[in-house]
């Protein structure tokens, strides 16, 4: 008898390659061999695991590893993470692509010291995402979701949110713990909850695909600034404690830091931290109203304007509104700056009303290099 046996595992490095050319690939735990895993690649193994007409299933607990090599894992009509499946390098890179939807379980998680990259063709729905570098997620004419609550849906040093329609919703936000963050959308905007400080900024991505061969090449998601709109999608942006810091980037759009098309609204609150409008990162709404709201501070630097054609603009801090004496509040809708304590003005402008209330404090001059009256 040869005894029971599951899993696929090598030892010596070496690489696995599953592929089925019609039908789906379904891996699970199974009874015997390593518990809760179904594919274990030793040392600099790479994984490649391709459903080339069906669907590729990681079921519950069925984790596939490799120690240091890459993974990838490519479905045709889905990608499916079930719950407690995860994928996992110590230190490789991790790509899922499907010509579908990639859904994650609430309790499945894509982690490694690597970049992490999972696109669908729809949609992906987040289970987590967990790595030291930086992540790209792409539901090319789809959204991104989250899937539950039982994981941070990104914990990276930066990640590239790319959606046709929407990242998140207004119900429930993308929760990321990340350093810097960019992201895209279309009419369902852009709503991202962050659990400490965030910077909208540069981000790159670089993984190594595998190949049918068991070697990799790279594919690169360029680099890229700033959160970006398109057919009126909103931008809500959110810290829940730390700082909320707009940079101007190297990529993407010059002098600005957010773009919300035609009517979107903008939302950007830190509710336990500062807002900070950095130098030249202007934010910019066509028509929306545009609400910031600090905890500690909100601080506009040199050249960082709040932008709308016609719509509202709301800035309140909890302490001091800082405007530098370069930096602009301007729309032809009705404008409103309060600070619990003072308000230094750079500049505010409008065809109709503003008001500036500075609670306990002073409405103070910010300098005279606008070159128009502070109001």
């Amino acid at each position: 008898t040869d005894a029971n046996h599951s899993d696929v595992v090598t030892s010596a490095n070496g690489n696995v390659v599953l592929r089925t050319t019609a039908g789906d690939l379904t891996l699970s735990e199974g009874t015997a061999t390593g518990a809760g895993q179904s594919v274990n690649a030793n040392g600099s193994g790479n994984v490649l695991l391709q459903a080339i007409a069906g669907a590729v299933v990681i079921g519950q607990n069925a984790d596939v590893v490799t120690a240091t090599g890459h993974l990838t894992v490519l479905g045709a009509t889905s990608v499916e993470l079930k719950a407690g499946g995860d994928l996992r390098s110590t230190s490789g890179t991790i790509d899922v692509e499907s010509s579908a939807a990639v859904l994650m379980s609430d309790t499945s998680l894509i982690t490694s010291a690597g970049h992490l990259r999972v696109v669908g063709a729809t949609n992906v729905t987040l289970g987590g995402l967990l790595t030291t570098s930086n992540a790209s997620v792409i539901a090319t004419s789809g959204s991104i979701l989250d899937g539950g609550d039982a994981l941070v849906d990104v914990v990276a040093a930066g990640v590239q949110l790319t959606a046709g329609s929407g990242v998140g919703t207004g119900a429930d936000h993308i929760e990321t713990t990340v350093a810097t963050l960019t992201a895209v959308s279309g009419a369902g905007g852009v709503y991202v909850l962050e659990s400490d400080g965030l910077t909208v900024g540069d981000v790159a991505v670089t993984v190594s695909k595998v190949g049918v061969q068991g070697t990799a090449a790279a594919v690169t998601d360029a680099n890229r600034s700033d959160v970006v709109t398109s057919a009126n999608g909103n931008v809500v942006l959110r810290t829940a404690a730390g700082d909320l810091t707009l940079s101007e980037g190297t990529a993407t759009g010059a002098g600005q830091s957010v773009n919300a098309h035609g009517s979107g609204n903008v939302l950007l609150q830190a509710i336990a931290g500062a807002v900070v409008i950095g130098q030249n990162a202007d934010v910019v709404t066509a028509t929306g109203h545009l609400t910031v709201l600090g905890a500690t501070s909100v601080e506009l630097k040199a050249g960082g304007d709040l932008r709308s054609t016609s719509g509202t603009i709301d800035v309140e801090s909890s302490a001091a509104v800082l405007m530098s004496d370069t930096s602009l509040i301007t729309s032809a809708g009705h404008l409103r700056v309060v600070g619990a304590t003072n308000v230094t003005l750079g500049g505010l402008l409008t065809t109709a009303n503003a008001s500036v209330i500075a609670t306990s404090g002073s409405i103070l001059d910010g300098g005279d290099k606008i070159g128009r009256a502070h109001v």
